[in-house]
């Protein structure tokens, strides 16, 4: 997810972006940057850059891994903006993408069936 104000995500500005990675199903791999603080959920929150810089990546890695179900994006934002890893003026969303990290090594097959947000 990448996080602006909502006047650069009205007008496509992806100079000052904040990159908001939500781990749904992690195999080996680590964030970028360090665990910093853990979510109401008990979700792990890594950060790599400066707080309050929205040149930064956050990745929540939820508790458990998960192949489906729904995530509450809101929730997730309002914590992460509660403890200073979101700038409070990041109201804007640039872009939802949902992707693989892939693990270590190739030869490996991965297949999204669905994918969605709403509001």
């Amino acid at each position: 997810i990448w996080l602006t104000t909502s006047s650069a995500a009205t007008t496509f500005n992806w100079g000052n972006d904040l990159e908001l990675m939500i781990w749904t199903d992690v195999n080996g791999q680590v964030p970028a940057g360090s665990k910093v603080d853990t979510l109401s959920d008990g979700s792990a929150v890594w950060f790599d850059g400066t707080i309050g810089d929205n040149n930064s990546t956050v990745s929540v890695v939820l508790p458990s891994n998960s192949t489906s179900g729904s995530v509450n994006l809101a929730s997730i934002v309002s914590q992460l903006k509660s403890l200073g890893y979101v700038p409070s003026s990041d109201t804007g969303i640039l872009d939802v993408e949902y992707g693989i990290e892939a693990p270590y090594g190739g030869g490996n097959t991965f297949a999204v069936n669905g994918f969605s947000v709403s509001n």
